[in-house]
């Protein structure tokens, strides 16, 4: 059993130990120093809830589990308390395997995931569910450099555990491997995540965690060799030196109680300290910025804002005390990416550009709004699969035979313990059959289909429909991109903030019906339609802060509606369930009535706004 796993590191909320250094800390820091003082002084921040990370945590903590299963004689430390102390006491036995070992020095802290000491030679090895190519790793230096190259957070993890660790032990001969799926390894065991169940343990000590328990056949999961252990000692060391210097900065910072200044820029777009509660009024993001941090729109909301941002000129604008978006230039961004940025910066009314009429004129009756929910499981529970490769578990349609005939929902969602992805092509197809348009609000829907017909399950009659049913696709986010333009989209075009803004402005009497048959109709104050994705049904899931309302939501309410605690309750497994379907269906319900806005909107040639 996995112990001293706790909730915050689950959930991607690392320690903060406020006087030693870690190695997480680079991962907050090395982007801008302030981020270091306001993790060290505990504001708060959106990675507290990450929800993507909420996610692969439940993944890490199976392959933790998995990989765990190659070291029966580890041990971990009996008291979370003493626990340096007791690494210190083990590391001086000739042979010794541990699990989850802290180090520390007199500035810094490190915790390992599983050591190994024989004789004089000391193994570090990380596992994380990260996916690596083994083939590519193995078949030439440039390829093994390239891949590297795509690893290098986890491998700078790893050069500071040495720094560390080489510090306490300066004899002992130190080897770094990454322990992660090997996403060519066809997975041989059906059940395979089955294995580890979800189990919410309070240890002696009264600390609560989640953690993967296994339950199955060790011999079995060993065969399997769906994780491989990679000796990237080499590449550790050629990052020591670097590492080193970087730590030795942030250490001298650490000294300081002041907040540091570093300049501002267009960087701070990322900045994850925006968010404040009852114990932090000001956001970290509102300290940098100070008035600034309110500007209505802001110069960070830019769409294009990497590409206005040539030669920093933008960065020179908020060094120079400028915030708001329309402190840019109008020539920096007209006739340029499609005038979006201009617009932006310039029209305050929805536009429909010329030519979108004539862009919809192949369109063909029936239409068939779709949209599609995957995963991609580090450790895939079926038989036959590769890590990573795409389970399809959900699709929503809603069918509209003509012009004035009421739309037809359908939808599939995978609930039963076979492999999904036949399921899912054999409901999808008798849905869409041979004739009409079908709508998608991007191009991921077509990698899916093109995806599918890669699959050795699929039939040549299945392929055929497929190859037919690509040639019905029309992308409506491409028409968003080149004809549609809302100021309240910020420039953008996904779905999720394309809906709402074009309800602020909403003319047709079916939109509101349409919302209130599914239960997502509401008004504020002022009469405005509020967001239909914020009426959707709450879920108390980690990293899920209300429910499901985007695509990694939808990730996480399915990978716990088959793999969590509460999998067996039939009472949770419904609210998972409705959850689920009722935000797949308000993405097609979205489509559709974004359409009937469209075909409402005059057009207007761009080059004759002001």
């Amino acid at each position: 059993m996995a112990r001293f796993k706790t909730v915050d590191r689950l959930t991607g909320i690392f320690e903060t130990m406020s006087n030693l250094l870690t190695k997480s800390d680079f991962k907050v820091a090395r982007s801008c120093s302030a981020k270091l003082w306001y993790r060290k002084n505990g504001f708060p921040s959106v990675n507290d809830r990450n929800r993507y990370l909420a996610l692969l945590a439940d993944a890490g903590m199976i392959v933790q589990s998995m990989a765990r299963l190659y070291y029966p004689e580890a041990v971990f430390p009996p008291d979370r308390n003493q626990a340096v102390a007791w690494t210190l006491e083990q590391l001086k036995k000739e042979h010794v395997s541990l699990f989850e070992a802290p180090f520390e020095t007199a500035t810094r802290h490190i915790r390992t995931d599983i050591l190994v000491k024989q004789s004089d030679q000391l193994e570090i090895i990380e596992v994380k569910s990260r996916g690596v190519d083994v083939e590519e790793i193995l078949e030439s230096p440039y390829k093994r450099r390239r891949t590297m190259s795509k690893l290098r957070d986890l491998i700078e993890d790893l050069a500071f555990q040495k720094l560390v660790i080489a510090t306490c032990f300066p004899t002992l001969n130190i080897r770094c491997s990454l322990f992660l799926p090997d996403k060519n390894r066809l997975n041989p065991i059906d059940g395979l995540a089955d294995q580890f169940a979800m189990q919410q343990i309070t240890d002696a000590h009264g600390y609560t965690f989640l953690d993967a328990v296994f339950t199955g056949n060790r011999k079995e999961i060993l065969a399997s060799e769906i994780i491989v252990k990679i000796d990237v000692s080499e590449e550790v060391d050629q990052l020591l030196e670097e590492m080193n210097a970087e730590a030795m900065k942030l250490e001298i910072q650490l000294q300081s109680a002041d907040r540091p200044q570093p300049p501002l820029g267009c960087f701070c777009r990322d900045c994850e300290f925006t968010v404040k509660n009852e114990n932090f009024p000001h956001s970290g993001f509102e300290l940098c910025w100070k008035s600034g941090a309110h500007s209505h729109p802001h110069i960070l909301d830019l769409s294009q804002l990497g590409n206005v941002n040539t030669e920093g000129r933008v960065d020179a604008l908020i060094r120079a005390g400028k915030s708001s978006l329309n402190d840019i230039p109008e020539a920096w961004l007209r006739d340029k990416w499609g005038n979006r940025p201009w617009l932006q910066r310039s029209h305050a009314t929805p536009v429909m550009f010329e030519g979108f009429h004539r862009a919809i004129a192949d369109v063909q009756w029936t239409l068939h709004f779709i949209d599609f929910e995957t995963a991609q499981p580090a450790l895939p529970n079926f038989a036959g699969m590769k890590p990573y490769q795409k389970l399809l578990f959900q699709w929503s349609c809603h069918r509209l035979d003509s012009a004035a005939a009421q739309p037809m929902h359908t939808s599939w969602l995978h609930t039963d313990d076979k492999k999904p992805n036949q399921q899912f092509l054999i409901s999808l197809r008798a849905a869409l059959g041979d004739e009409g348009s079908i709508l998608t609000w991007s191009a991921y829907e077509q990698g899916v289909l093109r995806a599918l017909m890669q699959e050795q399950e699929t039939t040549t009659e299945q392929k055929q429909w497929i190859q037919q049913a690509l040639l019905r696709i029309r992308d409506m986010n491409q028409w968003a991109m080149k004809f549609y333009f809302h100021p309240e989209t910020g420039g953008r075009t996904s779905i999720k903030v394309t809906l709402p803004a074009v309800l602020s402005s909403s003319r047709s009497p079916k939109t509101t019906q349409w919302l209130q048959e599914l239960h997502v109709l509401a008004f504020d104050e002022y009469k405005n339609i509020i967001n239909p994705y914020e009426q959707l049904p709450k879920l108390d899931l980690p990293g899920l802060d209300g429910g499901v309302h985007d695509g990694t939501g939808a990730m996480i309410a399915y990978h716990y509606l088959h793999h969590g605690p509460d999998a067996t309750n039939d009472t949770i497994r419904a609210l998972y369930c409705n959850a689920l379907l009722q935000y797949c269906q308000l993405d097609t319900l979205a489509m559709l009535i974004i359409w009937e806005e469209w075909l409402l909107m005059d057009e207007t040639d761009v080059h004759q706004l002001n």
